[in-house]
């Protein structure tokens, strides 16, 4: 079932059939909010609907009332700006801002106190790590934010960003003696979606021998990292609609085979030609607040 919608009070009643269906089903959404610094005219042609302060009282209410806000992953989240939507979240939900030393836009994790511990968080390039602990369950899980170096000729950086922050995931979980679910969401910048090679090496675990963006060296088999966590289920494979206003998917929840998709849940009306394609969209407008849209997930683990 995919959920499509604005803020309206069907809203409030998705919201608490899916939340009240099973206490161990997981919500998540992610959302690139285009830090305020980022938006400006001519780029963007509502200007109207630029300034940060009507962006901001949007973008509380979509996230207060998605379905799937169990964890909220953010990108481009404008440190300067922080405290504002922190505040916002304080009484129900943990926040975890990423550790950028000198720069203006970071990742963000929050998480609802009621269902988790926050056991560990660490800031990587271009990412934010958190492990979690269910309150009800004790089940560790791992959740990584990312916003991924942008511009067609940065595979190799993007690359080595997901590389280094994998690495950890692993470290830890060997450190701990865990095998915990994982979920990778946020903004990857891959232009090419499925045909991307790093979304083949997320899909199936698989790593050429050569990449693309490096002829120098060989890959006789997947590294260990790899073999432990990868493949991850792209939760919206089957969901070919764009994520970002230029009319591309960049925006992604990837996770473990161990869970599975309950629902799916997007805001924002995507604007469809007669063919079936997509042109670029008018974002952000009146009622869509960045150049991305959120998108949402209901977890539950197997078996």
């Amino acid at each position: 079932m995919i959920l499509l919608c604005f803020l309206t009070p069907f809203l409030y009643s998705i919201a608490t059939a899916l939340t009240s269906s099973s206490s161990q089903s997981v919500g998540i959404v992610t959302w690139n909010l285009l830090a305020p610094q980022y938006a400006v005219a001519p780029k963007y042609p509502f200007r109207d609907h630029l300034d940060w302060s009507y962006r901001q009282a949007l973008i509380i209410d979509i996230l207060q009332q998605s379905p799937t806000n169990d964890i909220i992953c953010l990108q481009e989240v404008q440190v300067d700006k922080w405290e504002d939507l922190q505040a916002a979240f304080q009484d129900t939900h943990t926040t975890i801002l990423q550790h950028v030393p000198h720069h203006p836009v970071a990742c963000a994790i929050l998480v609802r106190n009621a269902h988790w511990k926050v056991l560990h968080t660490e800031s990587r390039s271009r990412a934010l790590l958190c492990i979690l602990e269910h309150r009800t369950s004790a089940q560790p899980w791992y959740v990584a934010c990312v916003h991924l170096e942008a511009g067609a000729d940065k595979d190799e950086t993007r690359f080595n960003q997901l590389k280094s922050l994998l690495q950890r995931v692993h470290y830890h979980q060997s450190e701990r003696h865990q095998s915990a679910p994982l979920i990778l969401t946020g903004d990857f910048n891959l232009w090419e979606a499925a045909a991307h090679p790093i979304y083949q090496i997320l899909a199936t675990g698989r790593i050429p021998q050569v990449l693309p963006w490096d002829h120098q060296k060989i890959w006789l088999e997947a590294p260990s990292w790899a073999q432990q966590l990868l493949p991850l289920i792209d939760t919206q494979a089957s969901q070919q609609q764009p994520t970002f206003a230029g009319g591309s998917i960049l925006d992604y929840i990837w996770v473990s085979p161990v869970l599975r998709v309950e629902d799916r849940w997007k805001y924002g009306n995507v604007v469809r030609r007669g063919d079936g394609t997509y042109p670029p969209q008018s974002w952000p407008n009146e009622q869509v607040p960045s150049d991305h849209i959120p998108v949402g997930v209901l977890l539950k683990l197997n078996g």
